[in-house]
């Protein structure tokens, strides 16, 4: 198990260094920002194994309890005791006076393997693709790119959410086995968790009329692909349902079951996903997501009717939304009031780094604005509800909630320590919403990962 540790010292004289970086031409030096970042996270010195943040605030819990006066008392990376006061006497205190403990942030959908392709397509016209394979922008452009540049650049946004307060996150790995092992050499060794659900390289693996047949089981070469890819992958994922047909849609979920992999798909993403499975077997897309594939959690659903939703919540499907790459698409605001009214789970994504930064936090804030501008409701969400969508809610569909996704004895320490008394959150009268509407990685002053610090840096005497 990765340790991660940060002194004072080391911490302050990488953070001038980056940004002394930002600021110069862009070169073919190693010293970037993104690199700067890195070192500083391997040369570090570490936390104790025991101790106590305190004379914070803390939101423990699943329902984000907030605590004014609280403290968190931390032993071999495992949260040990939350409560009100001062805690424990005789553990050595890291005193955090103006600042705000909440629970780390899980990113439930990502594509890092277009990270390098930022605003690729930008601003094309409707019905230009640029998503889907094979002939899509993104994939003419990865099937082009270096290995090592494409590795590379997946790093640098791994790198990101770490800065932003992220601890784990769930990426959709386009190109088979071989695209599992390049984001596996792209996180490996960084203080985060990454769940990685295997796609297949081939595609389309049906012929146009044994898709409408729809009996076609899955040819010898598919089902040899999703072994290879359930080797090296946390669990699989088909790109939609129309990518299979419903026996093959079976045959592959099982293949994951057996091999005690995750499952998860898009579902409703947009009209297209329900009028081509309506028309090929007379079924929508989600109505077969749920019966053939029954996956952990469900990707968008943006264009999901009323009965869609009810479909997913009748299966016990939870959510994951990212509204701000659906809006840049033009898909539209994902319908998470509707979704949550109808007892939803749901959780948030950020999906391609291509079309969106891969800071989760922002997905909440998007939403909170969108949401009340669409409804006209300044209620239709609270600041409560996409806090939880952001922590606890998906880590339950990522089937994690044991260790992430709150501040709770018993589960990991991963905590992201935000300094209230910085001038955007300063003079705040209700921090949970300040943190939802408007908080930055800059307010950040330290993510805590299995305890130790994996960014920023905490107000303690460095060690040696």
């Amino acid at each position: 198990m990765c340790r991660w540790r940060w002194s004072c010292a080391t911490a302050s004289s990488c953070s001038a260094t980056a940004k002394r970086s930002s600021m110069a031409p862009e070169t073919n030096s190693a010293a970037t920002p993104s690199t700067n970042l890195e070192k500083c996270m391997s040369e570090s010195q570490a936390l104790p194994d025991r101790y106590v943040l305190t004379g914070c605030a803390v939101l423990a819990g699943d329902d984000l309890d907030y605590l004014e006066d609280g403290h968190v008392v931390v032993e071999g990376g495992t949260i040990t005791a939350v409560g009100r006061g001062s805690g424990l006497a005789d553990v050595e205190r890291i005193e955090l006076p103006g600042r705000t403990i909440v629970p780390a942030f899980l990113n439930g959908h990502t594509h890092l393997g277009d990270s390098s392709l930022k605003e690729l397509g930008f601003g094309s016209p409707p019905g230009t693709n640029l998503l889907w394979h094979p002939d899509g922008l993104r994939f003419q452009h990865m099937q082009e790119m270096d290995r090592d540049d494409r590795v590379a650049s997946m790093r640098n946004g791994v790198l990101q959410m770490i800065s932003s307060g992220t601890v784990l996150f769930a990426d959709f790995r386009e190109g088979g086995a071989d695209g599992v092992r390049e984001l596996r050499e792209a996180s490996a060794g960084l203080p985060i968790t990454p769940l990685i659900f295997g796609r297949l390289a081939t595609n389309p693996v049906f012929s146009p009329d044994e898709f409408a047949a729809n009996t076609a089981s899955l040819p010898n070469e598919g089902v040899s692909e999703i072994e290879e890819i359930l080797d090296v992958a946390d669990g699989y994922s088909p790109v939609w349902a129309n990518e299979l047909t419903d026996p093959a849609l079976s045959e592959a979920a099982q293949m994951s079951r057996d091999a005690s992999k995750r499952l998860a798909t898009h579902a409703g993403e947009t009209p297209l996903y329900r009028s081509l499975s309506l028309g090929r077997t007379g079924h929508t897309d989600v109505e077969r997501i749920a019966q053939h594939v029954h996956p952990d959690f469900v990707v968008h659903m943006t264009s999901a009717t009323n009965a869609d939703i009810d479909t997913t919540v009748d299966a016990g499907l939870p959510i994951i939304m990212c509204p701000r790459s659906q809006e840049g698409l033009g898909a539209g605001l994902p319908p998470m009031v509707a979704a949550l009214r109808a007892g939803a789970s749901v959780g948030f994504g950020t999906d391609n780094v291509m079309l969106t930064s891969p800071e989760v936090l922002a997905e909440a804030q998007y939403y909170l604005f969108a949401s009340r501008g669409r409804t006209g409701d300044t209620a239709v969400v609270t600041a409560d509800q996409l806090l939880r969508s952001l922590t606890i809610e998906t880590a339950r569909a990522l089937g994690v909630e044991d260790t992430f996704g709150s501040i709770t004895p018993g589960k990991g320490a991963h905590l992201v320590c935000f300094d209230m008394r910085h001038p955007n959150l300063k003079n705040s009268m209700d921090p949970v919403a300040t943190i939802v509407s408007r908080a930055t990685a800059g307010d950040i002053e330290a993510t805590l990962y299995q305890g130790q610090v994996a960014a920023g840096v905490l107000p303690i005497e460095a060690r040696p």
